[in-house]
């Protein structure tokens, strides 16, 4: 940090350069919260009603959106079976047409049947004469029939049809309550963990991101050759800029809406997940990450920060797809893994980072566990 500080703006420095210091050296070894068999039990919390209704509604709204595009794709199938169909239509008709007149000729004209008949001259000939007759029939038979059923077939698929499109309507509708539903809770469940901030939290993560901003602001003005006079008064504008910016968002909710459905959330929040964590053992799972936050109400970006404080993002662990130090835990995949620590977070932690939450993920050392975890979350 710059040397011409305000006597005020040193005090509040020092504590803070040594809180960035650690929270550098996490960066680079991760900062393990507890031994393999003391970390936080994911069995063991039950989620409060709240919660309940969170991920209630959320599971109600998945198996109507499942629903939905299950009959879409039924509906589509049964639409493209009424168009080859009516486009084979046509040419039965003309073979059917063609086969009645054909009938009719032969009905019209049995003298000649008969001559044919009796003019065999052998066994053999009548028999061929018969097999011939017989199978000319057949086949104008079989195209009156086939006909008739295309036209069943039509008329079958184009009732199903439109008694899916009504299930769809409905499926659709109940998509949309339980999407209203799950909104209505997510919301109420971040306002909860707003209205439990208390000073001490706002006053941590004002002082972490104000002095990250600070930082940043002054090594810019150091690389365009300003003074030291400068740069200090550039950083100080930007740790004030940055220090009423935490006070506009009292809890760490970032720009999450809760008000998307889960394709466009998890469209835009896998997407940052994969930007930050490209390149750790942990890439490409941007999408489980925000999947899961959807589904249990929690900020898509707590999970991944913890995994950065506990593991360097999945770089350093003790136990097989552990990355958060969760008590001995070990799952078979990072999607397996995932989903369950964010679940285990919900139900044991709220829906975001909280100080009281630092305390109960990390006892031994919870502000710096608190203001390393925030730091990652701004970040993504």
């Amino acid at each position: 940090m710059p040397m011409l500080m305000t006597n005020a703006y040193r005090l509040l420095a020092l504590p803070l350069a040594a809180t960035l210091a650690l929270a550098a050296f996490g960066a680079v070894f991760p900062a393990v919260a507890f031994a393999d068999d003391e970390g936080p039990d994911i069995t063991t919390a039950e989620p409060s009603e709240l919660q309940q209704r969170v991920e209630e509604s959320a599971a109600a709204y998945n198996e109507a959106v499942e629903e939905v595009e299950d009959l879409q794709k039924r509906i589509d199938e049964n639409s493209d079976r009424i168009k080859e169909i009516e486009a084979q239509l046509p040419e039965q008709q003309r073979k059917t047409a063609a086969a009645c007149i054909s009938m009719y000729k032969l009905s019209e004209n049995s003298t000649g049947v008969t001559d044919v008949l009796m003019g065999a001259q052998s066994l053999d000939e009548l028999i061929s004469a018969l097999d011939y007759l017989e199978s000319l029939a057949n086949s104008n038979l079989e195209q009156i029939a086939k006909l008739q059923d295309m036209q069943s077939d039509l008329s079958d698929t184009q009732a199903q049809l439109l008694a899916e499109k009504a299930q769809a309507e409905e499926a659709v509708a109940k998509a949309e309550a339980a999407l209203a539903e799950a909104t209505a809770a997510r919301e109420e469940a971040a306002a909860a963990a707003a209205a439990a901030v208390t000073q001490a939290e706002m006053d941590a993560m004002r002082e972490v991101v104000a002095e990250e901003a600070a930082s940043e602001a002054f090594a810019d003005a150091e690389e365009q050759g300003m003074s030291e006079e400068e740069a200090q008064a550039q950083a100080e504008e930007a740790a004030a800029k940055a220090a009423s910016a935490v006070d506009e968002n009292a809890v760490a909710n970032g720009d999450v809406d809760w008000s998307m459905d889960k394709k466009a959330f998890v469209a835009e929040w896998s997407e940052r997940i994969d930007n930050y964590l490209d390149g750790s053992p942990m890439e490409g799972q941007g999408s489980n990450f925000a999947s899961a936050a959807w589904d249990y109400g929690v900020d898509p970006r707590w999970s991944p920060a913890i995994a950065t404080t506990e593991s360097t993002k999945g770089e350093y662990t003790f136990a097989e797809h552990n990355a958060w130090g969760w008590g001995s835990a070990s799952w078979d995949s990072w999607e397996e893994a995932i989903d369950d620590h964010v679940k285990g977070l919900a139900d044991g932690y709220g829906s975001t980072i909280t100080q009281e939450g630092a305390e109960k993920y990390c006892p031994p050392n919870a502000d710096h566990w608190y203001n390393t975890t925030l730091s990652e979350m701004n970040h993504i």
